[in-house]
Parts: structure tokens; C-alpha cells; sequence
């Protein structure tokens, strides 16, 4: 599986415009006891770290506090009910640069099948351009808490197949995670590249 994985990640990384990084990078391929190991980019969370239900409301509860004792009004600030209001610039490029990594793979008729918020990885970087850090607030939290610069990175290659593979799935229910699973999977009839797109959906959703 790790081999698998290695030549997905090494081609798609091959075929990404210079200078633009849509999938983790590869650095390193090594074996333990007959296992073959990855070491990847390091990055510096995932999305399920910026919308997971807890920290959100811990995150509510922070900025009500600032709010009520200074009065200042930030990016993604809250309404009048209570709910945060999300910034849709930070879901543009999450979304952008997930649709442009399986545009790539779709092109090569290749199939992720794993698309979901702990496979879309984030990078920026420690410092802003003024020697600033970029990002100051507690790891994880409010998709809003996201700095300026970060960029999105999209891994897990372990389940990805090519479309002349498909005919050897459609009976085999471990494609997908179950939340962010397509129909054509669940029910067991032929699917396409478009089941990638269909867990997409369910994660800007």
C-alpha cells in the first residue's frame, strides 16, 4: 500500500505546475520490519482541526469575550444570534485548491476516493513578510483563525485507484469514508472520477 501510495504522490507532485504544490510532498521513502514508510512535508494541521464542533464553540466563546469587553469587530465576527459568521475567502481557497489537485488526477483518470476534511492538509508560513508570526491563536479552532497565507495541500493517497480499476470496487465498501461517501458507491453500481467530487461537496458543506 505505502509503494502505491509513493508512485501516486511522486507523479501528481510530477505533474503540478512549477511553483504551485496542490498534493503533500514526498520526501522520502524507507523500510521497517517489511513495511514501507513515507516521510512527508511537514504541514501544520488539516481542516478538520479548523471545523471540528468543540473548538468552534470554544472559539465562539473567546471571541463573545473579546467582543463584550472591547467593542472591536473582526474578520468571520458574530451575528446577532450568536453564530459565526464564516469567511467565505478562506472556503474559496480551500476550495480552489482541492478542485485544482483532483483536476490534475481527474485528468490522468485517476480516482482520490478519500476526500475529506483530515486528508486536506494546511501549510503556511511561521512568519509574515514584516517578521511577524503568521499565525498567533491556539492550534486549531475557527476556520476564520486560518492566517492570510496558508495554503492547501491534499493527501492520503492510500485508496486512490485509476478509473480501469473501478470494475474491481464496486462491491467493495471501504472506498470512501462513510460520511463523505458518493451514491454510486454506496449502492454498488459503476462510479466515476465524479465520486471525488461528490465528497468535496459534502466538505465545503
Amino acid at each position: 500500500l505505502g509503494v502505491r501510495e509513493a508512485s501516486f504522490l511522486r507523479y501528481f507532485n510530477a505533474k503540478s505546475i512549477r511553483g504551485s504544490n496542490h498534493f503533500v510532498g514526498l520526501r522520502e521513502i524507507f523500510y521497517f520490519e517489511n513495511h514501507c514508510c513515507l516521510v512527508l512535508e511537514l504541514c501544520n494541521g488539516t481542516l478538520f482541526d479548523f471545523i471540528s464542533l468543540k473548538q468552534q464553540q470554544q472559539q465562539q466563546q473567546q471571541q463573545q469575550q473579546q467582543q463584550q469587553t472591547s467593542g472591536s469587530h473582526h474578520r468571520g465576527h458574530h451575528s446577532e444570534r450568536g453564530q459565526v459568521n464564516i469567511d467565505f475567502r478562506n472556503i474559496r481557497k480551500i476550495a480552489m485548491g482541492i478542485a485544482s489537485a483532483l483536476a490534475i488526477m481527474h485528468n490522468e483518470n485517476a480516482i482520490h476516493a478519500d476526500i475529506k476534511p483530515e486528508n486536506c492538509l494546511l501549510v503556511w508560513p511561521d512568519y509574515d513578510v514584516e517578521g511577524k508570526k503568521s499565525y498567533g491563536g491556539q492550534y486549531g479552532g475557527n476556520i476564520n483563525a486560518l492566517p492570510d497565507g496558508f495554503d492547501v495541500r491534499l493527501g492520503d493517497f492510500g485508496n486512490a485507484i485509476h478509473i480501469s480499476e473501478v470494475g474491481s470496487y464496486l462491491k467493495d465498501y471501504n472506498i470512501q469514508t462513510m460520511a463523505y461517501r458518493a451514491p454510486e458507491v454506496l449502492m454498488g453500481i459503476q462510479f466515476d472520477t465524479k465520486i471525488d467530487m461528490w465528497s468535496l461537496g459534502v466538505v465545503l458543506l
